[in-house]
């Protein structure tokens, strides 16, 4: 039987009725299989139906036969653009044709960063009225599931905003984590920074996050993808400028996972309704895949927490002055699930602060606990203050 696909409160898919936060397996660590991929938490994988484009990227992919209980996240590549090639609507209407029964479907992805201007200022990759034929296509034939879109972190809101009528989720990818003097191949700007904010710490996700609910005009799911792999990773010596050279693995720089953990609740915080990890290369035999691991399963238990009611606690802040600037500070989103509230803080700085919180109702609440820290804050008189060291991430049980 299809799974029924909806959009529900807080622009988070329902499947069946139930609240579902996407924790997608954007590629296959090299060594993993999908049965790994859903030991680790995953709840969904991404399908390559027509492989994508490069000589050194993953080819096409046939459906496993078993799934391990993950759903399917179809990648479409560029036959959701009718207009490219004469073969494209008969190609992209067996494939939808094939997939939109499949009790386990849960998903389409159309054509990825379709506004990325690698020769800035020249044409983008693929127009939004192309895409926005194959979209149509899609949704004729199979209108009981969303079209999912990634952007690239580049282009104006308005820009972007032209791509809405090519899916119903939104998503963009900053990688903020990148080696000192990187070479400028894939993805990497003549200055050599990999994000056009003016925030190039972890912190920029935050940004990116927000522009992309900006971008959907806060109507439409955005699902933020999370660098968990290593930039030089995407290095093609078939790009021009770089024939010869090889991939340095003096420069293969992977995200702690502390590192992670803090863009993946910063990204919640921000409006993402959904996590894509994008594992492009990783190996399924060193330290980050396990990293990664250990972060989905915390994800993949809280998940109907962050697939929860949000609340609007009135929570006032101060910083206790540690000698630094105070910029974002420490962000905070408070849940609710099953009877029981919850708050998931951040603290977006390189510096550490401690904070105090005002506000609480000191007739229903006692205390914070710190979910796997084995520990409690008091809640006196509606305050609680708590010290983060830089980019931690907590989340807290409001205990009454």
């Amino acid at each position: 039987m299809c799974t029924r696909v909806t959009f529900g409160r807080e622009r988070m898919l329902e499947l069946d009725g139930k609240p579902f936060f996407a924790l997608q397996g954007r590629h296959m660590p090299a060594g993993a299989t999908m049965e790994d991929l859903a030991e680790a938490g995953f709840n969904c994988f991404r399908h390559l139906v027509f492989g994508t484009l490069g000589s050194t990227l993953p080819p096409p992919q046939p459906l496993p036969h078993e799934l391990h209980g993950l759903k399917i996240c179809a990648y479409l590549y560029n036959r959701t653009n009718l207009r490219a090639n004469p073969t494209h609507e008969e190609e992209l209407t067996r494939a939808v044709s094939e997939l939109r029964e499949h009790p386990d479907l849960l998903a389409y992805e159309t054509y990825n960063e379709p506004a990325w201007r690698p020769d800035a200022p020249a044409a983008v990759n693929q127009s939004a009225d192309d895409l926005a034929t194959g979209y149509e296509l899609v949704h004729r034939l199979d209108p009981g599931h969303p079209v999912h879109q990634g952007h690239s972190c580049s282009g104006t809101v308005e820009g972007l905003e032209a791509y809405n009528a090519c899916a119903d989720i939104l998503g963009c990818n900053p990688y903020p984590i990148l080696p000192p003097r990187m070479r400028r191949h894939i993805g990497i700007r003549p200055d050599g920074r990999a994000l056009d904010t003016p925030d190039q710490t972890l912190s920029a996700v935050c940004d990116y996050t927000r522009k992309m609910v900006e971008v959907g005009r806060g109507r439409k799911p955005v699902w933020m993808q999370l660098q968990a792999m290593a930039w030089e990773d995407f290095f093609n010596p078939k790009q021009p400028g770089f024939e010869g050279q090889t991939r340095d693995d003096s420069a293969i720089l992977y995200p702690t996972h502390e590192q992670m953990r803090y863009m993946a609740y910063a990204e919640v915080i921000s409006g993402a309704s959904g996590l894509l990890f994008s594992m492009f290369r990783v190996p399924a035999d060193q330290r980050i895949w396990q990293d990664i691991r250990r972060l989905v399963r915390e994800l993949r238990g809280l998940h109907d927490v962050l697939a929860g009611r949000t609340l609007k606690p009135p929570l006032q802040t101060r910083y206790r002055n540690l000698g630094y600037s105070i910029w974002r500070g420490v962000e905070t989103l408070a849940k609710e699930h099953g009877g029981k509230r919850f708050l998931i803080a951040v603290n977006s700085g390189f510096d550490p602060a401690e904070v105090t919180w005002t506000g609480f109702d000191a007739q229903r609440t006692r205390s914070l606990s710190v979910l796997g820290e084995g520990r409690t804050v008091p809640v006196v008189n509606g305050s609680a203050t708590d010290f983060f060291s830089p980019y931690a991430a907590r989340v807290y049980e409001v205990v009454g």
